[in-house]
C-alpha cells in the first residue's frame, strides 16, 4: 500500500466517522427533543389534573362543612323540639299545682302559711 492509499483509506474513514457522527448525533436530538415534548405534555397534563383536584377537594371541604352545620342545626332543632315534647307531655299528665279557678269563686286573699310571718321580720 502506498502513502496515497493510506491516506485516502484515512480520509475515506474520517469522512464516514464523521458522517455517522452527525447522523446519529440527529436521530438522537430529535428522539430527546420527541421525549422532552412528551415530558412536557405530561407534565402539563399532571399540573392540570392537580388544579382540578385541588378545586374538587375545596368545593368538597365546602359542601362537608356546610352539611355539618345542617346537621348541627337540624339536631340542635329536633333536641329542642323533643324537650317541648316532653315538657308538653309532663305538662299535660300532671295535675296543676293549685287549682286554677278558686272554689268558691273568690280569690285567695289570705296570707301564705308557707312562711310564718315572725321569719319575715327576723324576730323570734
Amino acid at each position: 500500500m502506498t502513502a496515497f492509499q493510506i491516506a485516502l483509506l484515512a480520509g475515506t474513514a474520517t469522512v464516514s466517522a464523521g458522517l455517522q457522527w452527525a447522523i446519529s448525533s440527529r436521530l438522537h436530538r430529535k428522539r430527546l427533543e420527541r421525549a422532552c415534548a412528551r415530558h412536557a405534555e405530561a407534565q402539563e397534563t399532571s399540573i392540570r389534573f392537580m388544579q382540578q383536584a385541588k378545586k374538587q377537594i375545596a368545593q368538597l371541604q365546602q359542601e362537608l362543612a356546610t352539611a355539618r352545620q345542617q346537621t348541627t342545626r337540624l339536631t340542635r332543632a329536633q333536641e329542642r323540639e323533643a324537650a317541648r315534647d316532653v315538657l308538653r307531655q309532663s305538662m299535660d299528665e300532671s295535675p296543676p299545682a293549685r287549682p286554677l279557678r278558686p272554689v268558691d269563686g273568690f280569690a285567695d286573699t289570705l296570707p301564705s302559711l308557707q312562711f310564718p310571718a315572725d321569719s319575715l321580720l327576723g324576730t323570734h
